[in-house]
């Protein structure tokens, strides 16, 4: 083994620059190193986001079928949610038409109907026959009396008449407005 001895002199500048180098050598590998995660962090995201993007895709793209194929099943639905709209609005005019049908057959209980017309706004025609001059008397103090506690609006006698047959009896036409309860 042979040892070695330097004899010369450590100059202070040389070794100031020595350790610069070493310095900026590290810094240097620290940076690249750096630069190399930074990269490969930045092409696992890309390809992450890449993937992610094509499953939403491909996921956008099933949903536009599905919704496409329930179309004509939506358009079906609402048409039959308009139907039963109309239907709804038939049978509640039904219903009104009966409550007032019942209150007409109750007003003229011990007459006899011949005619009952309805029209839109509610206005009424009936036509009545009546057997005696006290039954007409007596049904015309009933009108009266419906007409002056608002039960009845633009009440309207269309035509009196005698009836050939038995000159006893009466047919009468009139018109009015039942009042909304």
């Amino acid at each position: 083994m042979k040892e070695t001895i330097n004899l010369l002199t450590i100059r202070p500048e040389r070794e100031q620059k020595k350790q610069e180098k070493k310095i900026a050598a590290v810094f240097s590998f620290v940076l690249i190193g750096i630069f190399l995660i930074f990269n490969l962090a930045l092409f696992g995201i890309y390809f992450f986001l890449r993937s992610n993007a094509e499953q939403t895709i491909k996921t956008l793209e099933d949903q536009e079928v599905f919704i496409v194929k329930l179309s004509p099943l939506v358009q079906s639905y609402s048409s039959l949610e308009q139907k039963l709209a109309f239907l709804s609005g038939v049978w509640q005019k039904q219903i009104k038409m009966d409550q007032d049908l019942t209150y007409l057959q109750s007003l003229f209980k011990p007459f006899s109907l011949e005619r009952v017309t309805i029209d839109k706004i509610g206005q009424s025609q009936l036509n009545l026959f009546l057997k005696t001059s006290s039954d007409l008397e007596a049904f015309l103090e009933k009108l009266k009396f419906e007409e002056k506690n608002n039960r009845i609006t633009n009440l309207k006698i269309i035509s009196t008449n005698r009836n050939e047959d038995t000159h006893d009896a009466y047919e009468l036409s009139l018109i009015f407005k039942l009042v909304k309860p």
